[in-house]
């Protein structure tokens, strides 16, 4: 979608009517945008891969429609529209609250995170990641470089942080040597964050 020409006053009901998602017309755009409430909410819950669980409470949203919807939402095209609105300040951005899923959805589970207490930022901190994620790593990377991080490609006794994917990234050779690192230290010397993890320290540092 050429997003300059929209107007910076739009609803993200209008928005989303206008991606023309497959079975999604003016009603079920309406219904989910008054569900997720903001565009940073529907991008935090398409990055935590929990926003299934909030369309699932919509009226007239159902299983059928979970692939297809989700596979228009996660595209890398919508991703980098959305971030480009934010950036521009476009409206539906205007209340940057990100709101819990749990707030949203009430069959949704809940996901539990590490203390993130010794973690203040990111700025000057050298990230690895492994395993695969549940959106497209380019844009966790962004993340990172955003709140001053540096994207390392391997892990070494420099590294600050490692971010693995809980479904295939504890047997990979970084994660075993993040873990090796720490075993000789004889506390975290890696800070080891799921997905879910790092998505709540970005929350945390944004605040």
């Amino acid at each position: 979608m050429d997003i300059s020409k929209l107007n910076k006053d739009i609803s993200l009901e209008e928005y989303l009517n206008k991606c023309k998602i497959p079975g999604v017309g003016p009603v079920l755009s309406k219904g989910i945008a008054n569900k997720v409430r903001n565009a940073s909410t529907l991008r935090n819950l398409l990055e935590e891969n929990t926003l299934i669980h909030a369309l699932k409470e919509v009226d007239g949203f159902s299983d059928k429609m979970s692939d297809r919807v989700i596979n228009a939402l996660t595209d890398v095209d919508f991703f980098i529209d959305l971030e480009e609105m934010e950036n521009q300040n476009f409206e539906m951005f205007s209340d940057k609250t990100i709101y819990d899923i749990t707030e949203l959805s009430y069959s949704a589970p809940r996901t539990t995170v590490k203390d993130l207490s010794a973690i203040t930022g990111l700025k000057g901190k050298n990230v690895v990641i492994t395993g695969t994620l549940s959106i497209p790593r380019r844009f966790v990377e962004a993340s990172i470089v955003k709140l001053g991080g540096k994207v390392a490609s391997s892990v070494s006794k420099n590294t600050d942080i490692l971010i693995y994917s809980t479904s295939d990234g504890t047997n990979t050779t970084k994660f075993l040597t993040a873990k090796h690192i720490n075993d000789n230290a004889g506390y975290e010397k890696v800070q080891m964050l799921t997905e879910a993890d790092f998505n709540a320290l970005v929350r945390k540092i944004s605040v």
